[in-house]
């Protein structure tokens, strides 16, 4: 049992409310293990978590979980009712236009592959790292809102999956060896939202667009990059979608193959 006023120590790289999105009707996510090279179903708890991964030791012996608990619980408490109105159609408003963009940000920077992106040394995260981490979240926030956005509703029958690290810059290069940022020219970035939407960055802008039905190549595509970005866990509400998709990007022999981005 947790004691009164003690640190959360199970710090989520992916929140629960945002893997929630991806479950299926016992809100249980299929996971693809690429270390273990396993199938496994799981609640969205025990995934993508580590016992105080954003912590650092104070000069007092004391554990501060600022950046969990002071950063990063308040955004994602936001973010399942976000979603939901995006599902349901709804355009959003400039604070929720804003927080999405807040939780973005976040997600690019709170998953094991900031670690090496801001070389950041993880076993002892120091008080400096979390403002390294505070000042980069702060730029990606500032470049998000700087461009247009196309939020994409796949058609019936088809749905996206998630990773472990989620927010995908893509290109034809992007998995040849290239390091790419987001603003690189010929770069299209994007995030799944849930098994029904995708978010999408553009040009410089600050438009929202909305697109329904999206072919079913595309969602392929997008699908693919997302497993092809995965650190370690590949989840889906649907085991065969999940198999597929591990199976076409070889996931399953530990290998990055090329895969040229679809233009629409």
């Amino acid at each position: 049992m947790k004691k009164q006023n003690e640190p959360p120590k199970s710090h989520h790289q992916v929140s629960i409310g945002y893997q929630s999105k991806f479950t299926d009707i016992d809100r249980l996510l299929w996971i693809f293990d690429k270390d273990q090279n396993i199938y496994d179903k799981r609640s969205p708890i025990v995934t993508a978590v580590e016992n105080g991964y954003y912590s650092f030791i104070e000069k007092d012996g004391t554990t501060n979980t600022d950046i969990e608990t002071k950063i990063l619980k308040p955004v994602d408490a936001k973010i399942p009712s976000i979603i939901d109105k995006i599902e349901n159609q709804q355009i959003l408003n400039k604070i929720e236009h804003e927080d999405l963009a807040e939780f973005v940000a976040l997600q690019r920077l709170r998953v094991p592959d900031f670690e090496s992106k801001l070389q950041i040394n993880i076993e002892g995260f120091k008080k400096e790292d979390r403002l390294d981490f505070m000042k980069h979240a702060k730029e990606l926030l500032e470049y998000f809102l700087s461009v247009d956005w196309m939020i994409v509703t796949a058609r019936q029958g088809s749905s996206f999956i998630l990773s472990d690290n989620p927010f995908c810059p893509c290109h034809p290069d992007a998995f040849n060896g290239k390091e790419l940022m987001i603003d690189t020219p010929g770069v299209e970035s994007f995030i799944p939202l849930s098994k029904k939407t995708c978010l999408v960055f553009g040009n410089k802008g600050n438009h929202i667009i909305y697109k329904k039905n999206l072919d079913k190549v595309y969602i392929r595509q997008i699908n693919i990059f997302t497993a092809l970005n995965s650190k370690r866990y590949i989840m889906s509400h649907d085991k065969s979608l999940l198999e597929n998709i591990v199976k076409k990007s070889q996931m399953d022999k530990g290998y990055k193959k090329e895969y040229n981005l679809i233009k629409s």
